[in-house]
């Protein structure tokens, strides 16, 4: 293992040589000091190719993994340095979003696919380092598909126009890249003003009615005149993913989709309880439409860190396409266990 820094320039903290023991690893990451400078990671890209090339051993794998908002200071020389590396194939990059907002865009782009982006709260990484390094014989992997999904949305926060266009859009987006079933995805639909209702739970639809599942999330109709009572959205979103007469299963992955323009703030006991949904190991992603900075923080308030996009604004990101492909990654499980 060798470890490198980048900010306006790049560095070689530890090389290969540096890092004997697992000790020596956490000592010189416990020493790293932030730096309010650009951030350049095209540089550091291009040291760690160097050094994985002229200072590692040549019948190896050989990996790097970035850890990186994918807030890139210089996208064009970005661009440009991973096209010189192109035929550097064997050298495969895994990024990992971390930061309250996070461009999941440019992490696809420097990780080659957005399957090899990953969160940084989850062991995602670790399971899928260990099926690449460990011996079949020495390591049991098991993959899974299941995931129970609510999608829930803002009736009471979104104009009638971005109901009928923008949110239908997104969803069916999704629909198109998910297999639905006991031993896939299961989507239910919450939909909130006021008040909080389950348009359909679990078992309503399954890959049969495909059609019927697409026309059920296409249509939505405004309440502006209403509060949106997010509180009670999530709360019986909970209740949901833990039923299993709603058709959850115990044994599935357990995923909230918020969509709404997020204008009211989270009070302190809506911070607390999302926190301990999180906690809990429900994943809260969400989807901001035409988000100013008030929407934003109420989005990175709610979703786990990473998990969120707005469709506009100044959140420095707005590439919704690769949000979804990264969105329907986070949807599949694997897990090794090594055979002693």
């Amino acid at each position: 293992i060798a470890l490198v820094t980048v900010a306006k320039s790049a560095n070689t903290v530890l090389g290969f040589s540096n890092i004997a023991t697992k000790g020596d690893l956490r000592t010189g990451i416990a020493n790293l000091n932030l730096r309010n400078e650009p951030s350049n990671v095209h540089l550091g890209i291009f040291k760690a190719f160097k050094v994985l090339t002229t200072k590692g051993r040549s019948n190896v794998k050989k990996k790097i993994i970035l850890y990186s908002d994918g807030l890139m200071s210089n996208p064009p020389a970005l661009e440009q340095t991973l096209s010189s590396l192109q035929h550097y194939s064997n050298i495969e990059i895994y990024t990992v979003a971390i930061g309250l907002d996070v461009s999941h865009y440019f992490l696809s782009r420097i990780s080659r696919d957005v399957s090899n982006v990953f969160p940084y709260n989850t062991n995602a990484l670790w399971n899928h380092i260990m099926q690449d390094l460990i011996k079949p014989e020495c390591n049991v992997c098991t993959e899974s598909e299941q995931a129970d999904v609510i999608i829930m949305v803002d009736l009471s926060g979104i104009q009638q126009t971005h109901l009928n266009s923008i949110v239908p859009t997104s969803i069916v987006k999704i629909l198109s890249k998910i297999r639905l079933g006991t031993n896939a995805v299961k989507l239910a639909l919450v939909t909130y003003s006021d008040q909080a209702s389950t348009r359909f739970n679990f078992d309503a639809y399954s890959e049969y009615n495909r059609v019927d599942l697409q026309r059920s999330l296409s249509s939505y109709e405004a309440k502006t005149n209403k509060s949106s009572n997010i509180s009670e959205a999530i709360k019986l979103s909970q209740a949901l993913l833990g039923d299993p007469a709603e058709g959850a299963r115990s044994s599935a992955k357990k995923v909230i989709l918020v969509i709404s323009e997020f204008k009211t703030s989270l009070n302190d006991q809506e911070l607390t309880y999302a926190e301990v949904l999180r906690n809990s190991g429900i994943k809260i992603h969400t989807i901001g439409i035409f988000t100013d900075g008030n929407a934003f923080n109420t989005m990175t308030g709610l979703a786990s860190t990473s998990y969120h996009i707005g469709t506009n604004g100044n959140i420095h990101f707005n590439q919704i396409d690769t949000y979804i492909d990264s969105f329907v990654q986070e949807l599949k499980s694997l897990h090794c266990t090594l055979i002693i």
